[in-house]
């Protein structure tokens, strides 16, 4: 009886181990990532978790953008990534698993439709990111 005790005790903490360890991607991740022309460029992923709150930033060869609309459950994240050029608005939508010192990511440009509102999803890009 008691031999079972202990066992339920330490099957209890060893459960309770894996679920209070979260993923926690906070901190500069690389990827280098398909671009819509056909090449690939390097994008740093800077993340700060505040709970299940997350933001940070992109950054690429031609600048920087803030993360929007972030979260993370578990090893899932989310998060987009707004951009305003020459009075068009895009907006790519990241979802992520975090696994080990990878976040295995899938991305999706949206695209406004011609002046109507709202936006039109492009197709999927896959790509892995490492911890720096």
């Amino acid at each position: 009886m008691r031999l079972n005790s202990i066992l339920g005790v330490a099957a209890f903490a060893v459960l309770f181990a894996e679920t209070a360890t979260a993923a926690d991607p906070s901190g500069k991740w690389v990827a280098d990532v398909l671009t819509r022309m056909g090449g690939s460029q390097m994008t740093t992923f800077n993340f700060k978790v505040n709970g299940a709150k997350l933001t940070g930033s992109i950054s690429v060869r031609m600048g920087e953008a803030e993360i929007t609309d972030g979260k993370i459950v578990g090893d899932e994240l989310t998060f987009a990534v707004i951009e305003k050029t020459q009075n068009r608005e895009t907006k790519t939508v990241y979802k992520g698993t975090v696994v080990g010192k990878e976040i295995r990511f899938e991305s999706q440009l949206m695209m406004p439709p011609g002046g109507m509102g709202g936006f039109i999803p492009g197709p999927p890009t896959e790509f892995t990111a490492k911890r720096r």
